[in-house]
């Protein structure tokens, strides 16, 4: 989870230096990781 917050942060603050192809691997690879981030996000709101 932690790694997924830091590469949210990097998304949101950093985006002018975000390589696409990376972005793409992780969407692909690691979607699990977006949904349990989502699931935490929304049970802290």
């Amino acid at each position: 989870m932690v790694r997924m917050a830091g590469f949210r942060n990097i998304l949101v603050h950093e985006y002018a230096r975000v390589n696409p192809a990376i972005v793409a691997g992780v969407v692909r690879d690691r979607v699990g990781d977006f949904v349990r981030f989502r699931d935490a996000v929304l049970t802290w709101m």
